[in-house]
């Protein structure tokens, strides 16, 4: 079962500063275990840009990964969020 529409949207914090200094396109939320943004970052003044995907798990770890272009890094985000949805079913068949 896909179960992706689970992530919100945190839509009231695109386009502000994210944690890696760069502006937020995405920023969603598996409530009460797990945040995901991707930042569209420049590394000298706006000529060249670079994409920074940052996950949190609730309470454990945090941990950011770069990527060149924005595909990259979306499909990093997304593959993330599937396998932290089967993380989390599976933690919860084994309660």
């Amino acid at each position: 079962m896909h179960e992706e529409n689970r992530w919100t949207s945190k839509s009231h914090n695109i386009g502000k500063a994210g944690s890696e200094g760069g502006k937020i396109l995405l920023d969603e939320e598996l409530t009460g275990i797990s945040q995901i943004t991707i930042e569209k970052k420049s590394s000298d003044g706006g000529q060249n840009f670079y994409f920074a995907v940052t996950v949190g798990i609730d309470n454990l770890l945090v941990h950011t990964g770069y990527y060149r272009y924005l595909e990259d890094a979306e499909e990093a985000a997304n593959t993330i969020k599937i396998l932290l949805l089967a993380m989390e079913n599976l933690t919860r068949k084994d309660k």
